[in-house]
């Protein structure tokens, strides 16, 4: 079934990896007791990726940054600060 859908090429960053280390962020911020969930379901994911080829280490590496960046540029809602909650 992956060879059918495969295609030649995935572009970098991994969007996989980037959308689930954003949905990870949240809800470590939202459930913070639910980490001992949410990161291995978060790595499970991120490892699915390279396990079926869909992208290369390189494609992890700059989708974690990727959404690193974004996280940390973005205003946060309840101070409106520039604040990246990455830091806390």
């Amino acid at each position: 079934m992956i060879a059918i859908d495969e295609p030649p090429a995935n572009a970098a960053p991994s969007l996989h990896v980037s959308l689930t280390f954003l949905l990870g962020l949240a809800l470590l911020m939202d459930f913070p007791r639910w980490w001992w969930l949410t990161i291995p379901a978060v790595g499970l994911v991120w490892l699915a990726t390279l396990f079926t080829r869909q992208h290369h280490l390189i494609d992890v590496g700059t989708g974690i940054l990727v959404s690193s960046l974004v996280v940390c540029v973005w205003p946060r809602r309840r101070t409106g600060s520039l604040a990246c909650p990455l830091k806390n």
